[in-house]
């Protein structure tokens, strides 16, 4: 196996460890009892040092090993693969959950018509046109060819 693989896979397993410490001793401050994991998988002697890992929930062998310990190191790992594939699944969940607010929102903001700059410029146009006219001022003509400057008529 890659040599980053087995440190990402050491690192994540020390944390997992440091987690299931951590919760021990919180439970041990509350001053409560911690509640039993019950495997999700029994070893069952079939004869002549052959053991069966059986799945306690649906009771489906999951495979036979010679050897106690071998059965016993298998049924571990199928119960760190479960525990992995929850974790897994939990995960996957909350990002489905985030990737369809993502989409619903994205689906609302382009359904939202946009208003047009030009409505705007116009509405404020006329705002400040009634202001105006509505506080008693008058408009003055300006005849053609004579600017607001001071000279007179354009040359």
């Amino acid at each position: 196996m890659n040599q980053a693989i087995q440190q990402s896979q050491a690192v994540l397993q020390a944390l997992r460890d440091r987690v299931q410490l951590s919760t021990s001793e919180m439970y041990v401050m509350i001053g409560r009892e911690e509640p039993v994991k019950v495997p999700r998988f029994n070893v069952v002697p079939l004869g002549k040092n052959l053991f069966d890992v059986v799945e306690r929930s649906s009771g489906v062998s999951r495979g036979a090993r010679t050897g106690h310990d071998g059965a016993c190191q298998y049924a571990d790992q199928l119960e760190r693969n479960a525990d992995f594939f929850d974790a897994a699944k939990a995960t996957s969940r909350r990002f489905g959950g985030r990737m369809l607010r993502w989409t619903v929102g994205l689906a609302a903001m382009i359904g939202v018509p946009m208003p047009n700059p030009k409505d705007a410029v116009i509405a404020d146009l006329h705002r400040q046109m009634d202001a105006f006219f509505g506080a008693g001022n008058k408009a003055e003509e300006i005849a053609a060819g004579v600017s607001g400057e001071v000279g007179g008529p354009i040359k």
